[in-house]
């Protein structure tokens, strides 16, 4: 006996994931999620929460979603869905070097603009004070 698949509406997904309706839709018109369809309605399964949760993750790490569309696709491309705590563990094995050393480049790229826009607002807030 299967046991029925537990669905989440996509007032619960944006809820509990802290993201807006539009940004699921947006995820799933690019591919990166494919909610269930019952006329207007969308209905995610678990295997689409932790898919979701993968998305955000590489997105607070900087990948695109190009990126994280090729890693998450690399994952589940047998049609089966990481679902357990490996599942991170997973993609992070199927990164390629080039991939990683560009990520490693945009984040030090992004630390140099943030220490430059530190360096003008001490010297801007030594000024006024001065």
């Amino acid at each position: 006996m299967t046991t029925p698949q537990r669905k989440f509406g996509i007032g619960y997904m944006a809820s509990r994931h802290n993201v807006s309706f539009r940004t699921l839709r947006f995820y799933e018109q690019q591919g990166l999620l494919q909610p269930i369809r019952e006329g207007q309605d969308r209905f995610y399964a678990a295997k689409d929460e932790i898919r979701l949760q993968l998305i955000l993750k590489g997105k607070r790490l900087g990948f695109t979603l190009q990126e994280i569309g090729k890693l998450i696709g690399a994952a589940s491309k047998d049609g089966e869905e990481p679902a357990d705590e490996t599942a991170e563990a997973n993609i992070i094995h199927r990164l390629d070097p080039e991939t990683v050393a560009r990520q490693a480049a945009r984040l030090e790229e992004r630390r140099a603009q943030i220490d430059e826009a530190l360096r003008e607002l001490r010297a801007a807030l030594a000024d006024r004070a001065a």
